[in-house]
C-alpha cells in the first residue's frame, strides 16, 4: 500500500457514456470548476501537449459566466504559489521531481495520461476520467487493476 503521511490517496474513476473528446474535456472542466470553487489546488496531467493545449483553451471559455485561471506548471517567471490550477504533460522535464518536492501542495491530480503517473500517491485524491471508446476502456481497466493490486479502494462514478 502507498501512504501519504497517514492517509491513503482516494482514487475516483469517472466513466463517461460518450466517446467524444470534446465531452471528455468538458467533463474535466466541470471537475476542475468544482474543485476551484472549493479552493482546491488542482494538477491536470496528460500524456501529450495536444491535450494540454485543448484544455488550456477550454478552461478559459467553457463557461459563459466565468473562466478558470490556470498556468502550465513549467511556465517561467510565474509566482506559482498564487495559482490553483496547473497543467502539464509527460514530456515536461523534471516534472516528477517538482511534484514530489511539494513546493506546491496539490489537493487533486486529474490524470488524463494513458499511464498512471509515478507520483499519483503524492496527493489526497486522484481522478481518472475514462470515455466510452474501446481504447480508453482498455486503458481504464489496466489502471483500475493497478490501483486495486496496490491496495487502493476505488470509487466508480458512471456519468450519462
Amino acid at each position: 500500500m502507498k501512504f501519504i503521511g497517514t492517509k491513503l490517496t482516494q482514487i475516483d474513476f469517472y466513466i463517461l457514456q460518450s466517446e467524444s473528446e470534446d465531452s471528455w474535456l468538458r467533463f474535466v472542466c466541470k471537475i476542475v470548476d468544482k474543485a476551484f470553487n472549493r479552493d482546491m489546488v488542482v494538477f491536470i496531467y496528460s500524456s501529450d501537449e495536444y491535450i494540454s493545449q485543448q484544455l488550456d483553451k477550454l478552461l478559459w471559455t467553457f463557461s459563459q459566466n466565468s473562466f478558470l485561471p490556470h498556468v502550465y506548471i513549467d511556465s517561467p517567471n510565474q509566482d506559482k504559489h498564487e495559482e490553483r490550477i496547473f497543467l502539464s504533460n509527460a514530456s515536461v522535464d523534471c516534472l516528477e521531481d517538482f511534484i514530489l518536492s511539494k513546493k506546491i501542495k496539490f489537493d487533486l491530480i486529474i490524470n488524463l495520461a494513458l499511464e498512471t503517473p509515478s507520483f499519483f500517491n503524492s496527493v489526497d485524491r486522484l481522478i481518472e476520467v475514462i470515455d466510452n471508446s474501446n481504447r480508453m476502456k482498455d486503458i481504464g481497466r489496466k489502471k483500475f487493476a493497478f490501483y486495486k493490486k496496490e491496495g487502493y479502494e476505488i470509487n466508480t462514478h458512471k456519468i450519462s
